[in-house]
């Protein structure tokens, strides 16, 4: 094994071993701080209700899809924000699995428009 991995290991399970206290958490934002994610939340929000209504409207398949890429981006920046002010940056592992769905939905609809409709 690689001895500066070896280092990191031991030194990583003595830690965990001898009862060392857990990295702490920042506490939840407050004051202005606060009032400015409530505000990017709230664009956030307003920006999802637009992009519904483009996804309903349409005119085409390729404005539709764009527009329910653009409200999984959305949704990203949604939990993103949540997971600032709850203080819970776990939640930041929901926007990447929202995040690589919705590659691996563009790049299907990509071949498909490439490849065409099944006949």
């Amino acid at each position: 094994m690689n001895p500066a991995l070896e280092a990191i290991l031991s030194a990583a399970l003595g830690a965990a071993e001898s009862g060392a206290p857990a990295p702490e958490i920042p506490p939840a934002p407050t004051g202005w701080f606060l009032v400015v994610l409530q505000a990017a939340l709230g664009s956030v929000g307003v920006s999802m209700v637009i992009v519904v209504v483009r996804l309903i409207r349409g005119p085409a398949l390729p404005d539709r899809v764009v527009a329910l890429d653009l409200l999984a981006t959305l949704a990203v920046g949604v939990v993103a924000i949540y997971a600032i002010m709850t203080a819970q940056p776990v939640l930041l592992h929901v926007g990447i699995g929202i995040a690589i769905l919705m590659f691996l939905g563009t790049v299907a609809f990509a071949l498909y428009l490439e490849k065409g409709a099944p006949k």
